[in-house]
């Protein structure tokens, strides 16, 4: 509570202020503090990467049954939910033909030395390399979470690079969900009943960098209207 408390001071003493989630935004504004949600969007370098991504995807690279976690296990709420995920893997087993890599920092660390999950890779931080390697051949992205504040920016990213997501609930309530995701309940038989479903049909979610390119642009230009009404201009 006292960094929360030091966070709002600060952002008192801001001219405007700019947030890449809804519920940010809405909470900031509702202590007096008048907020604008800022769409965050892949440009530049990412951007060209995970459209040559898209590119590939397109060429008929994808592996069927091959699902993909990606998150900091460092990171509280992300840590958590991906614990959850494996856990619930090692009790109850995933479906048949079902195969999920697991990457990110301290991923590797999420059980006891020894311990594994049939089908489940914990591979820890992932290069460059391999991450676009996976993200090419991924049937989709897995991103469960239920708590936390800020904005999940893989959505936006997954969407640009044509990769269907498999999303818990609660990262949609801070963005408008881009066009590759698909919500899932928080329970393990909502999560085993999308993974079956999409491992037997991988066009389930059916998406496009065009998609991505139309609800980009349907996205609110924050920076510019705030700019605007200030009289400046970029």
């Amino acid at each position: 509570m006292l960094y929360l408390a030091n966070e709002i001071k600060v952002l008192g003493r801001c001219t405007t202020r700019l947030f890449i989630s809804k519920v940010e935004a809405g909470f900031i504004s509702g202590l007096g503090l008048p907020s604008h949600y800022y769409p965050y969007l892949p440009v530049g370098e990412i951007q060209f990467r995970l459209k040559k991504i898209a590119e590939a995807r397109q060429q008929g690279a994808l592996k069927p049954g091959l699902f993909l976690i990606v998150g900091s296990a460092a990171h509280s709420s992300t840590g958590e939910a991906i614990t959850w995920f494996v856990r619930q893997a090692q009790r109850n087993g995933l479906p048949k033909g079902i195969r999920i890599v697991v990457g990110g920092s301290h991923t590797d660390q999420l059980l006891p030395k020894g311990e594994k999950v049939e089908a489940v890779e914990l591979r820890g931080t992932l290069d460059q390399e391999e991450l676009e390697r996976l993200l090419i051949e991924a049937t989709a992205v897995l991103i469960p979470q239920f708590r936390g504040f800020g904005g999940v920016t893989r959505l936006p990213e997954m969407a640009c690079a044509a990769v269907p997501v498999l999303v818990s609930e609660h990262p949609t309530f801070a963005i408008d969900a881009p066009p590759n995701v698909e919500i899932v309940d928080n329970n393990w038989q909502a999560w085993w009943r999308e993974l079956e479903k999409l491992s037997h049909s991988p066009s389930f979610i059916k998406v496009t960098h065009r998609d991505y390119l139309a609800w980009e642009q349907s996205q609110r230009k924050t920076l510019t209207e705030v700019l605007g009404d200030s009289g400046l201009h970029i």
